[in-house]
């Protein structure tokens, strides 16, 4: 589902609500969320559609800031921190089709990995190679692609291509963020961090999965797993050591401290590893 970047005040309690539904389906928004039908941190009930465009933005009566998401393969894990799905190594640097400026169904040529439909619905057609070199296109839907043939990508409401494309143009095909989100793994990052798990969304599968909806938290007071010592007031990252954990952002490198990365959240207290702690998300 593809749509304007919506903001929503709700009431304590709305971030914890669940919905399910099938990711990408239809063009009208469902009940909006803690507004209508169910009490705050009530589960919404089964939808044949998607609630609401992913990255929907929340804030609640604490200040604290939420973006609507679907959990990728496995389950959420609560306290735990969030990367968006990992890239298809054959859908970037795609070859483009010809298409003439103003054209809102361009294709490119798929590179021997399936997709599926509407798999990209919602999320970004990047042009890395001129011509059209700098363009970014919102995909609103797409049909399924057995990786061997023209995938023509249906652009979103007000977007068309800027500039021709030929055959010379390379595209990079990325999911929305927060479509199939997963814990943020042990080793080597997959994607950016996208946010904090605050309930327990329910992996999505493709016929749809109830309670695989829900938010993520950006912003404010949160509770996170913790990874090694972390320092009151210091900045905190996704360790890269412990899946799913935050860690202490600053190391030493030839005598001066510098930041591994940049830092999604702060520390409120000094706590030992394996611990869940206050911290301040800070990723917007």
């Amino acid at each position: 589902m593809a749509g304007a970047d919506i903001l929503l005040y709700g009431p304590d309690g709305t971030q914890f609500q669940r919905y399910g539904g099938t990711r990408g389906s239809g063009k009208q928004l469902g009940r909006t969320p803690g507004i209508a039908g169910d009490g705050p941190g009530a589960d919404g009930a089964l939808s044949s559609l998607q609630q609401l465009p992913f990255g929907t933005q929340l804030i609640n009566q604490q200040g604290q800031k939420f973006r609507f998401a679907v959990a990728g393969a496995a389950d959420l894990v609560v306290g735990n921190i969030l990367e968006a799905a990992a890239n298809v190594a054959n859908h970037i640097n795609l070859t483009a089709v010809a298409s003439a400026s103003g054209t809102r169904t361009p294709s490119v040529t798929t590179a021997g990995t399936a997709a599926t439909a509407d798999q990209y619905a919602g999320g970004y057609a990047n042009v890395s190679v001129t011509p059209d070199f700098g363009s970014i296109y919102l995909i609103d839907n797409h049909l399924a692609n057995a990786g061997s043939a023209v995938l023509i990508l249906n652009l979103g409401t007000g977007y068309a291509i800027h500039n021709a494309w030929t055959t010379t143009s390379r595209v990079d095909l990325i999911k929305h963020p927060y479509d199939g989100v997963i814990q943020a793994p042990a080793t080597t990052a997959t994607g950016i961090p996208v946010g904090l798990a605050v309930t327990i969304l329910k992996a999505y599968n493709t016929n749809g999965q109830a309670l695989a909806f829900g938010w993520v938290q950006t912003r404010g007071m949160a509770s996170a797993l913790i990874s090694g010592t972390i320092v009151l007031g210091g900045p905190l990252v996704s360790s890269g050591v412990a899946a799913g954990a935050l860690s202490a952002a600053l190391i030493t490198i030839a005598g001066s401290t510098q930041s591994k990365e940049r830092p999604v959240a702060l520390a409120q207290i000094l706590t030992a590893t394996a611990t869940t702690a206050p911290v301040f998300m800070m990723l917007e």
